[in-house]
């Protein structure tokens, strides 16, 4: 009895072993491995991957600075959504169309203080954004803090998100007192 016991435990386990397959051995279908091979990129190294959002945020801005809208539509995917210094929030059409019209002009633009953080394929970009522009007109600029949203696909590294902040210049030590009295 013993020993029947044992022999049904060695079959049930063996079974069990012969499902779970090789690792070894060449799946039955390989006819959609190179379609998913396609869909997925090459693993990325963090120091790489900095190199590269650095790269792309000096086309960004050179692209402002021209107010190139062709090489901005290389760099958005095609679901980026910027909020904006004012609290908008402008799909990749809208901004696009903005530029392309005259109506949001960049006299300057430019980055300093940049961060990249990556999380496989994400990378989760800060920096401050300097720059000059007209909005249908309307004269604005200053200091911005940027926080922005990469994601690495099949055609490289593209934005999909952003937000501006305004960096406003801190209080006067005089501005405080003279708050504080009011009270």
């Amino acid at each position: 009895m013993k020993r029947i016991l044992t022999l049904m435990v060695m079959a049930a386990c063996g079974l069990l072993l012969l499902s779970c397959g090789d690792a070894n051995v060449t799946p039955k279908n390989t006819a959609a491995a190179p379609a998913n091979a396609a869909n997925n990129s090459a693993p990325v190294s963090s120091a790489n991957a900095e190199e590269d959002i650095k790269k792309m945020l000096k086309d960004v801005e050179t692209a402002l600075g021209k107010n190139d809208a062709d090489a901005l539509d290389k760099i958005y995917a095609p679901d980026y959504t910027l909020t904006n210094q004012d609290g908008v929030l402008q799909t990749r059409a809208e901004r696009l169309a903005g530029i392309k019209s005259g109506d949001l002009k960049y006299e300057s633009f430019a980055y300093s203080d940049i961060t990249v953080r990556t999380y496989g394929e994400t990378a989760v970009v800060n920096n401050i954004a300097t720059f000059k522009a007209t909005n249908k007109g309307k004269s604005f600029g200053g200091k911005y803090r940027i926080s922005s949203t990469w994601i690495k696909g099949k055609e490289g590294w593209r934005q999909v998100n952003a937000q501006a902040t305004a960096i406003s210049e801190p209080a006067k030590t005089d501005d405080v007192k003279k708050d504080a009295d009011k009270k």
